[in-house]
């Protein structure tokens, strides 16, 4: 175990952004922790992770749920020593259907799942590296300009005057 070697958690690191932050990190030396649903894809970027000489912890998360969230921050600090940094990226572009046809659960699941999990992530990380003094968070957002709420980008684009 390296004492000076910071710790990163990604959400989301199964696949795309997620795994491609994962890999990254550890190639920049981060210890890692990778929590997603799906296990068999995060033993895969676990290796490549480790490829790299640094140690990799598998969480199995599911985003939608609160206490899973907080247990993968905790759990990231309890195995690997610390957390240094909060790498945000799960979530899904679950407004597929206009607005005028959402129903209220959609629209709670896209919150939770884009959101509300990253605001525990980020609670329960902000408080582990306030008592360490110090850590870094970070929020990735899917691009707005896919899918069928193309229209909301430019709507919710500033505009002047």
């Amino acid at each position: 175990m390296t004492e000076d070697r910071q710790v990163a958690l990604v959400t989301g690191a199964s696949r795309g952004i997620g795994a491609a932050t994962a890999i990254a990190l550890a190639a920049e030396g981060y210890d890692v922790a990778l929590a997603s649903r799906t296990v068999e894809d995060l033993e895969k970027v676990a290796a490549q992770c480790a490829e790299h000489g640094v140690r990799t912890l598998v969480v199995q998360t599911d985003v939608m749920e609160e206490a899973q969230v907080r247990h993968a921050v905790t759990h990231t600090a309890d195995e690997l020593g610390r957390l240094d940094v909060l790498v945000n990226n799960a979530g899904w572009n679950s407004f597929m259907v206009p607005i005028t046809e959402m129903r209220s659960s959609g629209w709670e699941k896209g919150l939770t799942l884009n959101l509300t999990q990253a605001f525990w992530a980020t609670q329960e990380a902000g408080k582990l590296m306030t008592a360490q003094g110090s850590g870094s968070i970070v929020k990735c957002r899917r691009s707005p300009g896919r899918g069928p709420h193309r229209a909301w980008r430019t709507t919710a684009r500033p505009r002047p005057g």
